[in-house]
């Protein structure tokens, strides 16, 4: 790991403010399979609305471009206000967790593996005297999108209706 990513928590707050259509140049034979087609504006997303986001993941053998669910579901959880508060902090998933604990959730799905559109990421910096933190934006210069590393989950569940559908999750 590069030691000034040791601690960091990139994927709480990142943002998408480019043209998704740059990821088709990058990957010229990706499928899009969203179902906003249309390029929104994420300029400052927090990982804790659980919004859905663009994401890169193969299925077979090809590349598709669809959205998830931001922050993995803990299912296991069966309390409801529990299992909220255990996905908050289930957006941000460390490399120590998903190699080295082999009880953890992200090693269970460590084959799952996508790549999360971003322009940049934002850094939370504590200054004296301020009540909250400072989120400081964090892009590269060089390129106008950038691919972070995620693991992501799909989920089976019966909604208020009776209706079964699927529901995709991330983190990275």
């Amino acid at each position: 790991m590069i030691p000034y990513l040791r601690g960091r928590q990139l994927c709480y707050d990142i943002s998408l403010h480019s043209d998704i259509e740059l990821t088709k140049e990058v990957f010229p034979k990706i499928k899009d399979k969203r179902i906003v087609q249309d390029s929104p504006v994420y300029d400052h997303i927090s990982s804790f609305a659980f919004p859905q986001y663009p994401v890169i993941t193969r299925q077979g053998t090809e590349l598709v471009l669809s959205e998830m669910e931001w922050s993995l579901d803990p299912v296991y959880e069966k309390n409801p206000v529990e299992r909220r508060k255990r996905r908050t902090k289930m957006a941000d998933i460390q490399s120590e967790r998903v190699l080295g604990d082999t009880r953890s959730y992200a090693h269970r799905i460590r084959q799952n593996r996508c790549l999360i559109l971003v322009t940049g990421t934002y850094e939370h910096r504590a200054i004296q005297g301020w009540a909250k933190k400072v989120p400081y934006y964090i892009w590269p210069k060089d390129r106008k999108m950038q691919f972070l590393p995620g693991l992501f989950q799909i989920i089976e569940s019966i909604g208020p209706a009776g209706k079964k559908s699927k529901v995709a999750a991330l983190g990275c």
